[in-house]
């Protein structure tokens, strides 16, 4: 039963090429130890132990998996544009980086960006501002939101809950989670405009 639960988690996930599902069961086994340990069976849970152990189990592989990976999507895309290049025989520049991935030169820029560990010593994101300027920065964002749409936030970036997920763990559709997601980073966008990046 158990190991099911697992599985099925495992498949709700979208993973890179080349990466073997398999290889998140481990993450996947400590989402479920967590969900024995905090799931309380009364009559005001909103889902089963099953579901529930599901949902835990995801959000742990989903955490074991980004952790391993220290590059963002864009980079991963941008690192297989790269290697088609490569194997076609062509010489690897922007503007054929461009039209291999369909995007524009500053789309591209943001995809070129890796995560990196935060450390006081290191630019942020190499972006050319310090660890605290970031945080500053992303004080402000946050600061002006709601609960609401701090935690779709929240849910959506950090633990990387689709918005279905989000509606039925806010109760609310997912219509309605799109909304709130959109009016929160047209407020962030607004907040956290830095003319000096």
């Amino acid at each position: 039963m158990m190991m099911e639960i697992i599985k099925n988690a495992a498949q709700r996930i979208r993973l890179p090429d080349g990466y073997a599902r398999e290889d998140l069961y481990g993450y996947g086994w400590l989402g479920y130890k967590k969900a024995l340990k905090t799931y309380k069976s009364n009559s005001e849970a909103s889902m089963s132990f099953d579901s529930y152990a599901e949902w835990q189990a995801k959000y742990a592989m989903i955490d074991g998996w980004r952790k391993e990976n220290p590059l963002s999507r864009g980079n991963i895309k941008l690192q297989k544009a790269k290697d088609r290049l490569l194997l076609s025989g062509k010489t690897i520049t922007d503007d054929a980086l461009c039209d291999e991935l369909g995007v524009g030169k500053r789309r591209l820029e943001t995809m070129k960006i890796k995560f990196i560990e935060l450390d006081e010593t290191e630019p942020f994101y190499d972006l050319g501002f310090e660890k605290m300027d970031a945080r500053i920065l992303l004080s402000c964002g946050l600061a002006g939101l709601n609960t609401k749409e701090l935690s779709v936030i929240w849910m959506h970036f950090y633990r990387g809950d689709t918005l279905a997920d989000i509606g039925k763990n806010m109760r609310i559709s997912e219509s309605r989670v799109s909304q709130i997601k959109a009016l929160a980073l047209r407020k962030m966008k607004r907040t956290m405009t830095y003319d000096e990046v």
